[in-house]
């Protein structure tokens, strides 16, 4: 009884070191806070996806949106044709994710869609369409499951996790320098027993 408890108290905190480390790459990578990526995971899952897809999907169209600020004119036209006059002020990843979610989700032309949705989110936009059918509101409604399931995670609290994460990282380079220091000096010995045992034959 007492391994089986040791055993899923075990199985409990490798999965939230697992999580918070995850989200807090995450959140480096894309920007995002990871509160809200730790939430659209669950929207992911839903949608048949995963939220490595997402992230590299919003890392193409976080690109995508700095380069038709600049001087991509045909990437400036798929913007104003999704999001409207004055897309330039959306500025927040995770409010221009969801407004081009519901955009392309009401799009009934599936070409069209496919075109528009790989010139913002890149070759991966349609592992998106599923997560994507709902609109907005569906995603935004996952996000609120993971918050009343307890699946989404602070800011704090995946720092400690990537932080007990790369202290475990330590302790086993620590014990795997310490093996490599005994077989090295016990090699010499091992050596010249092997090669008198040989001479020996």
């Amino acid at each position: 009884a007492i391994a089986s408890a040791v055993g899923v108290i075990t199985g409990m905190v490798v999965a939230a070191k697992n999580l918070g480390d995850e989200m807090d790459h995450l959140s480096k990578r894309t920007g995002l806070s990871v509160e809200s990526l730790s939430a659209l995971k669950h929207a992911a899952e839903l949608g048949n996806t995963t939220i490595d897809t997402v992230a590299r999907s919003i890392n193409k169209m976080q690109r995508s949106f700095s380069d038709a600020s600049r001087d991509n004119k045909e990437l400036a036209k798929t913007f104003q044709f999704l999001l409207g006059e004055g897309w330039q002020n959306i500025t927040d990843g995770h409010e221009q994710f969801l407004l081009l979610a519901d955009a392309i989700s009401r799009l009934d032309d599936q070409a069209l869609k496919t075109d528009l949705a790989m010139q913002v989110f890149g070759k991966g936009a349609t592992e998106l369409f599923s997560m994507f059918e709902g609109g907005a509101e569906a995603i935004q409604q996952a996000m609120e499951e993971a918050r009343r399931f307890g699946t989404q995670i602070s800011g704090p609290e995946a720092a400690a996790a990537a932080h007990f994460d790369d202290t475990i990282k330590k302790l086993w380079a620590t014990l795997k320098g310490f093996a490599i220091q005994i077989g090295n000096a016990l090699i010499p010995s091992i050596d010249s027993a092997v090669q008198g045992a040989v001479a020996a034959i």
